[in-house]
């Protein structure tokens, strides 16, 4: 209070909108911050998270292409036309596959995807490593493409399952990522709304009040000099009370004023009334004197009768 005190009245009228602006800056600093956290994940979900998926879907798609390619050399026969065809389907799908399934280290790399994936990862690349040699078998040699596919059966179907099954438990591991992202996302933006409205209402109700108590301190000296003048104007003033002056500003020096105005009132019609009394006396002691040589006066001419 003492501090408000000593504020100029333009201070004091500056502090209710610097109180709003330090809070608002506050406010908006944290939701700034929220709202950039937002954005990361938004951004690792966009361009990290859903290329990565992807990515595994169009090589879940290839891994069939290859098979596929292979059947269909089987099925529609060894003609250049049949042959090219299928040839060329395997070369493009088995060169984009495991490309696309090792993008999932960039993840781990990243920390999107925890490090207990790593083993899933490696193993599905061992395996495709293992299984995709046996189609380069087939075209490298597709008339016994039948035959070597009928005698690596087996094989071929435990590593490509192999391969399905740490491949859906990679996708599961990174739908949990991306939903965890999201969630977060929410959460981030829910919290900056939160802040941004409770923040506001702060600082609108704090600015009130300190408006309000500002507004006090400087409008009740000036009731005080209005009720101070009223009395005096009706001639029920005591001009021997002062203003108390509780601030140092203009307000407060305008009291001051108001005191010393007063004062020099009071000490006025001071002199004033110790004049009148003066005259008052003298008045009545010559209007005595008078009486006395009256007196005297009409004794002498009696005696004299």
């Amino acid at each position: 209070m003492s501090v408000l005190n000593n504020l100029s009245f333009s201070a004091k009228l500056r502090v209710p909108l610097l109180i709003v602006l330090l809070t608002m800056s506050a406010v908006m600093a944290v939701a700034y911050r929220s709202f950039s956290e937002q954005q990361r994940v938004n951004q690792a979900l966009t361009e990290q998270i859903l290329p990565v998926q992807n990515a595994l879907e169009d090589a879940y798609r290839d891994l069939y292409q290859v098979v596929a390619a292979g059947q269909g050399l089987i099925v529609g026969g060894l003609n250049e036309r049949n042959l090219a065809f299928q040839h060329r389907e395997f070369v493009d799908n088995s060169s984009k596959a495991r490309a696309r399934l090792a993008k999932v280290q960039d993840l781990i790399a990243a920390g999107l995807l925890g490090p207990e994936h790593q083993a899933s990862l490696d193993l599905m690349l061992a395996e495709f490593d293992r299984w995709l040699p046996h189609y380069d078998a087939v075209f490298a040699h597709p008339q016994e493409a039948q035959a070597y596919l009928a005698s690596h059966f087996d094989e071929a179907e435990q590593q490509f399952a192999s391969i399905r099954k740490q491949l859906n438990l990679l996708k599961g591991g990174i739908g949990l990522s991306r939903e965890a992202l999201i969630q977060q996302s929410q959460s981030s933006s829910q919290h900056a709304q939160r802040l941004m409205s409770l923040g506001t209402l702060a600082a609108i109700f704090f600015a009130m009040g300190l408006t309000w108590l500002l507004t006090r301190l400087m409008l009740q000296p000036l009731r005080n000099m209005q009720l101070a003048l009223a009395n005096i104007a009706e001639g029920e003033g005591d001009l021997s009370q002062r203003l108390t002056i509780h601030s140092q500003d203009e307000i407060g020096s305008l009291g001051t004023t108001f005191n010393r105005f007063i004062t020099q009132i009071h000490g006025i019609i001071g002199d004033v009334s110790l004049t009148v009394t003066t005259v008052q006396t003298a008045s009545d002691r010559l209007r005595d004197l008078m009486t006395q040589m009256v007196g005297n006066g009409q004794a002498q001419q009696q005696q004299s009768d």
